[in-house]
């Protein structure tokens, strides 16, 4: 028993730490905080403070997950990383405080109870609470929960958590409630089916048309519509990108290496084996770098080609891809239907810069760096032959073209004057050097500024207005005695009969179209038209072919399970709309930014 009773220790022990590793804890990580004040603070949220090292920690273990699951991460996928690992720890720790503020306990009894009824599926797993078959046995885990000697504390420390989440998430909804014709709304919307035919006058039928935008209207809309034009700060930046490229000797190199992997092979080492350590396609060096079945077409052409010139069993010399330089293996072949398929495996080498190769690429860039510093950006450029190209304009944690979200950039970017040029700036793309273009302070656009979208929006308006005029006269056509179809052909309108469809399962080329499914049920009888509706891809004229009604007996049968469903959907957008008011109003200060930049990265 003892023997059993260290193995569990043991096991307890590996999941825990598990556990912390996949899951960010944020009751645990505020406390290890607080014993570690030397990098600062980076946010405070509601008066508490967050330690940058705390965030740093968070960020890195999420980082190193995603390179361990997907390979080398770039700079966009880095930033995206580092703001979800922000959102998620603001959310918690709103989560927490509101748990405090609430004064939610979950008590040892309630804590032993959980275990008791829902021993975690880590534990269930687990070999030493399984029989021999390989069954979870109930009782060697109750055994186990009751036995003073396994430290459950470190399980508990971890479930309590989620379980105080759970309280405070059952206190938002507990008052949600479902009708019984909510219910009966849901069942409809989910069942009633209707079958029509449409005509529809498509906008960009008179996108040709020679439609005059006055200035007098253009600033009657901007007058009426001033809030649709105020803006945050945004900047247009000038910039000399130096791309982080394999040299031909990069290439020729990875190409060698693969030479070598391919004489080991022919050695007597195992291709699989050869591919899980050295292949750079994560996805299948996990499984001996199997790609599985494939037909003509599935592949890049140059893979493509190469598998198929080879026998079950034979490996190819180096094909060079897209994605670098693959060793190709051929494992079976078979006849489908008709269709020859291979089944391969490779080693994929990506051809990237060498450390020498960045060192000229950097050294370049730094060159470039020198001579613009006190000059201006394109002159230098034009000089030395190399392309300037533009931002456009972008606000503070927006899409930058070419970059991506970039912290560095946007530092740079509203923290300096027109004309002034950035140190290099590296991304996992290369180094940049950019120039302050143009900047444009928080506001409202002015009336010039804001007049070629007007003219857009306004032209939009009129084309939908000349769909509709033709959809209205087509109408007094049918209203005449004219089928809708004949009304289509002589109109040029479009015609069509599309599948049945429901309220929550709307027709996919029309379900941009919300006017469209509201005008179509509210048609009640086979043969009625609707008179026209104006939705965003033109004027529609919809004609009832037939309605298929839900089973009143059916839902009898299923009214409970359905009430559950509703009550679930209703729930979770209570909770989510209080979370999204909790946040709302949460005095958020957000200092990321000036850290990162005095970290240098």
């Amino acid at each position: 028993m003892m023997k059993l009773m260290r193995k569990l220790t043991k096991q307890i022990l590996w999941i825990v730490i598990a556990a912390f590793v996949g899951t960010i804890i944020f009751a645990w990580g505020m406390e290890f905080s607080a014993k570690n004040k030397k990098a600062g603070i980076i946010a405070t949220i509601n008066g508490e403070d967050i330690q940058a090292v705390t965030f740093q920690q968070y960020y890195d273990q999420a980082l190193r997950q995603t390179e361990k699951e997907k390979g080398d991460v770039d700079e966009q996928t880095s930033y995206q990383i580092r703001d979800d690992v922000w959102n998620n720890m603001v959310n918690q720790i709103l989560l927490n405080q509101e748990v405090s503020k609430r004064k939610i306990n979950v008590s040892d009894a309630e804590l032993y109870e959980y275990l008791r009824r829902y021993p975690p599926k880590e534990l269930q797993q687990n070999p030493s609470f399984q029989t021999k078959d390989g069954k979870f046995d109930y009782q060697k885990y109750l055994q186990a929960l009751n036995d003073p000697r396994v430290p459950w504390k470190q399980v508990e420390d971890y479930i309590r958590p989620n379980l105080l989440m759970g309280k405070l998430q059952q206190s938002i909804i507990t008052l949600v409630r479902v009708t019984d014709s909510e219910t009966k709304e849901y069942y409809r919307d989910e069942n009633q089916k209707i079958k029509v035919a449409y005509l529809l006058v498509p906008s960009y039928q008179f996108q040709n048309a020679s439609i005059p935008v006055s200035d007098n209207e253009i600033s009657v809309y901007y007058q009426e519509h001033k809030k649709e034009f105020e803006s945050d700060e945004s900047a247009d930046l000038s910039y000399v990108w130096f791309e982080k490229k394999a040299s031909p000797a990069d290439e020729e190199e990875a190409r060698k290496r693969l030479l070598e992997i391919k004489n080991d092979i022919a050695s007597g080492e195992d291709f699989a084996a050869m591919a899980t350590d050295y292949s750079d396609d994560k996805g299948s060096a996990v499984n001996g770098g199997d790609v599985g079945w494939f037909g003509k077409g599935m592949m890049v052409p140059e893979f493509e080609e190469a598998a198929y010139a080879l026998k079950p069993g034979e490996i190819s010399e180096p094909v060079k891809t897209q994605f670098g330089w693959h060793l190709i293996k051929v494992t079976d072949r078979r006849n489908e239907g008709g269709k020859e398929e291979v089944k391969a495996s490779h080693i994929l080498l990506k051809i990237s810069p060498s450390e020498a190769t960045s060192t000229i690429i950097k050294t370049a860039a730094d060159d470039f760096s020198e001579k613009v510093r006190n000059s201006d950006l394109s002159k230098v450029a034009t000089e030395e032959k190399l392309s300037v190209l533009e931002t456009g304009w972008f606000t503070r944690g927006g899409n930058i073209r070419g970059v991506g979200r970039n912290t560095q950039v946007d530092e740079f970017a509203f923290k300096n004057e027109v004309g002034k040029v950035s140190d290099v700036i590296e991304t996992a793309k290369g180094y940049y050097i950019f120039q302050v273009k143009s900047k444009k302070p928080a506001g409202t656009a002015s009336l010039e500024e804001a007049k070629a979208s007007i003219k857009q929006i306004l032209s939009k308006n009129k084309t939908d207005a000349l769909a509709f005029e033709k959809a209205q006269s087509i109408f007094a056509q049918i209203n005449a005695g004219k089928s809708l179809k004949d009304a289509a052909g002589q109109n040029n309108a479009t015609y069509t009969e599309p599948v049945e469809f429901t309220r929550n399962s709307p027709l996919p080329e029309i379900s941009g179209a919300p006017e469209f499914i509201g005008k179509a049920f509210s048609l009640t009888h086979p043969g009625q038209t609707s008179s026209p509706v104006l939705t965003s891809l033109g004027a529609f004229i919809i004609q009832l072919i037939s309605t298929t009604s839900p089973s009143d007996s059916l839902f009898n049968t299923e009214k409970d399970s359905l009430a559950y469903v509703v009550l679930q959907k209703k729930q979770g957008q209570v909770y989510q709309d209080w979370f999204s008011q909790l946040r709302k109003h949460a005095d958020i200060k957000d200092y990321r930014s000036a850290y990162y930049r005095e970290s240098g990265e």
